[in-house]
């Protein structure tokens, strides 16, 4: 390519710092999915996974894309439902801003974790039939009540059958709250609570 071809699109900025080495760590994981296509959104969602909540101008640095480009592929993921604007600001710069708006802060959702493939699942496992067979099946009882009536404790109970379906909802946002992919949905009379694994 010419120089001078090259130097007349100003809009362009190019970054000399070496990214290869990380941007290598961040796309080759095996953590996540991958596709031709979603190789870049892959990673976006790693670095979320790994050190989230993150500025897309942050994202774009460490995979040595532009900034712009890091947006489109964190607006796909919004709409996914993988990815939300966080509410408060991180880093060094938390509450020290300077002109211009406020840079947005992104983070997975519990649906974006969601999709990622964990060991914690086999870990969890073993640990609660290791938990059977040292304790019976009462401990395992015993732990999934402790831990529904921990994430649910600040819920009372409906006051009247009216106030069933408020109630519901109440808990399947404490526990999508708490990591766990739930909604609701209307069965016959009832009010039914859905886990997403």
């Amino acid at each position: 390519m010419a120089v001078g071809k090259y130097l007349r699109h100003t809009g362009v900025v190019k970054s000399v710092t070496d990214h290869s080495t990380e941007r290598a760590q961040v796309a080759g994981d095996d953590l996540l999915p991958g596709s031709v296509d979603g190789q870049t959104r892959d990673a976006v969602i790693k670095l979320l996974v790994q050190d989230g909540p993150l500025k897309a101008s942050d994202i774009a640095e460490r995979l040595g894309i532009s900034a712009a480009g890091v947006r489109r592929h964190l607006d796909a993921l919004t709409a996914a439902g993988d990815v939300e604007p966080s509410s408060a600001e991180y880093g060094v710069s938390a509450g020290h801003r300077g002109r211009g708006r406020p840079a947005k802060w992104f983070q997975l959702t519990s649906t974006g974790r969601g999709k990622l493939r964990h060991a914690y699942d086999d870990l969890a496992g073993a640990a609660l039939r290791a938990l059977r067979e040292a304790a019976g099946d009462g401990a395992v009882e015993k732990f999934a009540r402790d831990r529904v009536e921990r994430i649910t404790e600040h819920i009372e109970p409906a006051a009247s059958a009216d106030a069933v379906p408020a109630t519901v909802e109440k808990i399947a946002s404490a526990l999508t709250g708490a990591g766990y992919a739930t909604n609701t949905r209307h069965v016959g009379n009832g009010v039914q609570i859905c886990q997403h694994h």
